[in-house]
């Protein structure tokens, strides 16, 4: 008996998919129900099936994947290696979304047929939850909200690893720049990237609009055969190389490209988005693109513990200047009161006062009124600081500058 789709717009979730590995290590997207609302949002589910080593999430358009792998005891005997359950939703709400992704890739372990997780699926949609043996197996409102949840991410882990470096990587968050993420785990990059938004706290949601937790899989970069639209392309191209991505995924349900080609056409979206935009906190499983200077302004190995500023972005910021010098101080003055560096409670206390020093600079642009390197200096900054400011005040809403 087969099982009807409900509305899109009945639930934040707008559809469950089931990849598979081969054992010759290619992914296959086997079916999705009720299906995404693009034809795109198939390619960005292939590019991802690869990456899924844990829980992880990423964006997809205006949209959230959340995706959960599964591991097959025998697989020769099935002849798949794995596979992995991706959800669709609308909200940003990982802890939610997630908890639902690994219940459905549960399911799946014991039954890879699409009925157990369909049937998950719509309980979740139309119910907001999911029946168990012993009552519900996951609930919509057992989680805590989003800001809350925030509080419990990785952020002091991240800072160790950023170590000397976070306050260039504070800079480049306060100035709006873009700051990708890499590491081989696709789950240490959906953390890193989930927990950048606590340094700019004082802005509360906004930096989470840019998030871009996993862009461009591995083997969705490794096939990219067409050029990348230029930073500052036009809004034309962009369209293109997306809509090159939905030509592919339609092309793909008819048999007529791989799932490798639909991989690598919904990399191209993404790359496109991200080469166009002034300002994203992503993160990326494919080496490949620290040499794609186009992509960001900031790189941080996770892997190496090695942060890498691009020439353009390079003087200010990793300027030596009273704002860099004080947010470490803060960051290091928060850990050792929270217990230590590796305390639970480091990340959380490093972000507080992080965003306290952000919130005293924000407080001096507005004694200084319309900033200006005249102004700036008139009120006593001087060096790289003028720059800094004025890059904050361009960056920061609710500050008015004057034209240049």
């Amino acid at each position: 008996m087969a099982l009807a789709p409900v509305p899109s717009d009945a639930s934040p979730l707008r559809c469950v998919a089931w990849a598979e590995q081969d054992l010759a290590g290619e992914w296959t997207v086997v079916w999705s129900f009720p299906g995404p609302s693009s034809r795109e949002a198939e390619c960005l589910i292939a590019a991802r099936s690869p990456d899924v080593d844990g829980p992880c999430f990423s964006r997809v358009g205006d949209d959230w994947c959340y995706s959960a792998p599964v591991a097959y005891a025998a697989p020769r005997e099935r002849g798949r290696a794995a596979g992995a359950v991706h959800l669709i939703a609308s909200e940003f709400h990982p802890e939610r979304w997630l908890s639902l992704a690994a219940h459905v890739a549960g399911l799946a372990e014991a039954d890879p047929s699409p009925m157990p997780m369909q049937r998950a699926y719509l309980e979740a949609v139309t119910s907001g939850e999911v029946a168990g043996a012993d009552g519900p197996a996951w609930r919509s409102d057992a989680t805590a909200d989003g800001a809350a949840l925030m509080e419990a991410s990785r952020l002091g882990a991240v800072c160790r690893i950023l170590g000397r470096d976070l306050p260039v990587v504070w800079a480049a968050l306060l100035l709006r720049r873009r700051v990708v993420f890499y590491a081989g785990s696709a789950a240490d990059v959906c953390q890193a990237c989930r927990a950048m938004p606590l340094l700019v706290a004082h802005r509360g949601r906004r930096e989470w609009e840019r998030l871009r937790p996993l862009v461009c899989g591995a083997a969705g970069s490794a096939r990219l055969a067409a050029p990348l639209p230029g930073a500052g392309a036009p809004a034309a191209e962009v369209k293109a190389a997306r809509e090159a991505a939905a030509a592919a995924s339609s092309s793909a349900a008819e048999g007529a490209v791989s799932a490798a080609q639909m991989a690598a056409a919904g990399g191209l979206a993404e790359l496109a988005e991200l080469a166009t935009t002034s300002w994203s906190i992503a993160g990326t499983t494919a080496a490949a693109l620290e040499g794609m200077p186009s992509l960001w302004d900031v790189w941080v190995d996770l892997s190496a513990r090695r942060v890498a500023v691009s020439a353009a972005c390079e003087g200010l910021l990793r300027a030596d200047t009273p704002a860099h010098a004080t947010a470490m101080a803060a960051a290091v003055e928060a850990a050792t009161a929270a217990g230590g560096a590796g305390a639970e409670a480091a990340g959380p206390a490093i972000g507080r006062a992080l965003a306290k020093v952000s919130k005293q600079l924000v407080a001096k642009l507005s004694d200084v009124g319309e900033p200006t390197e005249a102004a700036l200096e008139a009120a006593g900054v001087s060096g790289p600081m003028v720059q800094l400011m004025l890059g904050i005040a361009r960056a920061e809403p609710g500050v008015r500058v004057p034209p240049a």
